[in-house]
């Protein structure tokens, strides 16, 4: 008799220990499973190429409004770096051979004379309805140099006929906005065909001397379209301030 209920006891033990078996696997389970994959890391445009850094522009000149005032220096300004968009002006004659547009998805540029001790933000808005279409930003310090930002590596719809406005700020002050720098340029969305637009030819430009930087051909059509915009290369190599 002893004998059977030792027997039945170390059965219904048994029987516990597979009850239980599975919670203790999943449970083991569940505390190695791994973490989700962290997002996806932003376009890195705050950096440059060394081709790129070695371009040295000169300030535009004569231009009105927030395009003139990024080359504004003073004592309470934060960081005084001169950095100011690749761009057509944001006004200008209607018969000028400038077409601020871009046919398809748009690639904008944009220049510092020196490393940025502050973060800078990017934004693009549409300017009819005031929608914010794209934010980033880069925490210093970002390169001195031509810096390229394709905008279809945000995923952002861009409606054709549509006018963009695309702001740089330099904060300097966090918690005090008002003490920003910003610079802007323009952009309308076309679909193929019809006028060159600027910005296309631009890129199109760049994107052959960053693998042929010697190229003379290249270099005098850079130099062509950046002239159109009031923008001239240095060729003496002084640092634009």
């Amino acid at each position: 008799m002893k004998s059977s209920n030792c027997r039945n006891h170390a059965i219904c033990v048994l029987g516990v220990l597979c009850f239980l078996a599975p919670a203790g696997v999943a449970w083991q389970q569940s505390k190695t499973t791994p973490a989700p994959a962290p997002p996806p890391a932003k376009p890195a445009h705050a950096r440059v190429s060394v081709e790129r850094a070695k371009l040295i522009l000169s300030p535009p000149k004569g231009t009105k409004g927030r395009l003139a005032a990024s080359g504004a220096r003073s004592e309470d300004a934060g960081d005084p770096t001169v950095f100011f968009p690749i761009a057509p002006p944001l006004t200008g004659p209607a018969n000028s051979a400038v077409h601020a547009c871009s046919a398809g998805d748009p690639v904008v540029y944009w220049y510092s004379a020196d490393v940025i001790g502050r973060p800078v933000e990017f934004t693009v808005l549409d300017i009819a309805t005031l929608a914010t279409v794209i934010e980033d930003g880069w925490g210093a310090p970002v390169d001195a140099g031509l810096h390229r930002i394709a905008l279809k590596e945000y995923g952002a719809s861009l409606t054709a006929g549509r006018r963009y406005a695309w702001d740089l700020a330099l904060v300097n002050d966090g918690q005090s906005r008002s003490k920003d720098r910003i610079v802007s340029g323009e952009f309308e969305v076309k679909a193929p065909g019809g006028a060159a637009c600027w910005y296309d030819q631009f890129d199109s430009t760049q994107t052959a001397l960053d693998s042929d930087p010697t190229n003379a051909a290249l270099l005098m059509r850079r130099r062509a379209l950046l002239q159109l915009v009031g923008l001239e290369e240095n060729p003496a190599g002084n640092p634009a301030r």
